[in-house]
């Protein structure tokens, strides 16, 4: 029997405030390889099954517990500290998610954190990529992030100080401002995409990697584990579904170097791209796999 694991911003305690979620992320775990391939098979139907429970869309992901990529898993660590399932039962191993985690997972996560802010067009999704841009600094200096968002950056805040990030300094504390003026008034969040670009830049600088070589950095860092993610996409192609993890990584980065080598990138091909990055994925997110 699998466990069905309530994921991504809808199971964040305070993230309800700032307005409601679009969609569910459910993960579906199981140590059972024959339970797996089920799973796969029938994501459309679990999909339409739960759809009409929950009133909203739904996003199923199933998940192989025994898989090397479950530790070190920078989706995993980032929302199982917040799925209630699993708060007490596996936290002596967030320790171990934390001290595994390559600067490949990071790399990947603040770009897609990056992307998300400057294309959202509801302040709260840009809340949400901000904090995942919080807790991915977090996650560099081997902590584990807390339960909700405005714990996750006013951590963020105080690790870029002692750090001297300027850049995150400023972007989470305006994050932070803009949490206290939702639930009061208006909110101008101009700023913030100004900011974005800035702290990319930042946090590549911060992760020591060099802007004209984005793509070759990623592509060696994720060597070793490339023929895995070759069987497993072919794995689902067997099976009917049409997932492109690689793909999507490739599409990921190309964007991002196209937007930091361009003075005036254009925001719609931008968004454009990081449209149909998610759209190779459409479980969760690409780093909820392999």
């Amino acid at each position: 029997m699998c466990n069905v694991l309530i994921m991504g911003s809808y199971a964040v305690p305070d993230a309800w405030k700032y307005g409601e979620p679009k969609d569910v992320d459910v993960v579906l775990a199981s140590w059972s390889i024959g339970e797996y391939l089920f799973l796969i098979i029938n994501k459309s139907r679990i999909e339409a099954y739960l759809r009409r429970i929950l009133g909203r869309d739904v996003n199923v992901a199933p998940l192989l517990l025994w898989m090397p990529t479950v530790i070190g898993n920078v989706y995993l660590l980032l929302h199982a500290k917040r799925c209630r399932e699993i708060l007490e039962k596996y936290s002596f191993l967030y320790p171990l998610l934390a001290s595994r985690v390559s600067k490949r997972w990071l790399l990947l996560l603040s770009f897609y954190a990056f992307l998300g802010m400057i294309c959202s067009i509801r302040k709260r999704d840009l809340i949400k990529y901000a904090v995942m841009m919080a807790d991915s600094l977090i996650i560099y200096r081997r902590m584990v992030p807390p339960r909700r968002w405005n714990e996750s950056l006013r951590r963020a805040y105080i690790i870029s100080k002692r750090l001297g990030l300027r850049y995150h300094e400023e972007l989470f504390k305006q994050v932070m401002k803009l949490l206290i003026k939702m639930q009061h008034e208006p909110a101008d969040v101009k700023l913030l995409h100004e900011l974005a670009p800035k702290v990319l830049k930042e946090r590549l600088v911060l992760l020591d990697v060099n802007i004209d070589n984005l793509e070759y950095t990623i592509m060696t860092k994720g060597l070793v584990e490339e023929p895995l993610r070759a069987i497993h996409e072919f794995l689902y192609r067997l099976l009917g579904r049409r997932i492109r993890w690689r793909k999507a990584v490739r599409i990921l980065v190309r964007t991002i170097s196209y937007v930091l080598l361009n003075k005036n990138p254009k925001k719609e091909l931008v968004c454009k791209a990081y449209a149909l990055c998610k759209d190779q994925v459409p479980v969760l997110s690409p780093f909820a796999h392999p």
